[in-house]
């Protein structure tokens, strides 16, 4: 049995559930992210609607007991705003537009994703970065309690 393909006037959600829940996909693909990754190389999109398909895709989880998606951070926006169009300064790596934070949930969200991350910046980094955007957004109380004293000592 071959690998899906999206049909004639499918829109990019239901081609993915179809995809995420075909049992070829399940079979060959167990883990979620791999079979998000294959349903989007199987979609027929020009290389744009494929990048903006990833990125809706990104912080989402397939729950297979319910065939559809789940956000990880139960949300879309980003104080009204589609992540393409924020700045690239409301990203903690700011070239790899990674961790937009402009809310107090958006630090909460970049603490859970960090184990996520595959870029060059390290933790500790991205622990000033967030700490300091933090406090900024006065959302010091969306920081982990555990970093509380390493954040005091730095002010």
């Amino acid at each position: 049995m071959p690998l899906p393909t999206p049909k004639k006037d499918e829109d990019g959600d239901k081609f993915m559930a179809r995809c995420m829940a075909h049992p070829k996909t399940k079979e060959e693909f167990p883990n979620s992210q791999q079979r998000i990754a294959v349903c989007i190389q199987q979609s027929k999109a020009d290389m744009i609607g494929r990048a903006d398909m990833a990125m809706q895709y990104e912080d989402a989880i397939y729950d297979d007991t319910l065939d559809e998606f789940v956000s990880m951070s139960a949300q879309k926006t980003f104080k009204g705003k589609k992540r393409s169009e924020l700045k690239d300064s409301d990203f903690l790596d700011s070239k790899r537009r990674s961790f937009p934070v402009v809310s107090c949930q958006d630090v909460k969200d970049a603490v859970s994703s960090w184990g996520r991350y595959t870029g060059s910046m390290s933790f500790d980094q991205f622990k000033e970065k967030l700490i300091r955007r933090a406090k900024k957004l006065g959302c010091e109380g969306s920081l982990p309690k555990k970093w509380e004293k390493s954040s005091d000592a730095k002010t």
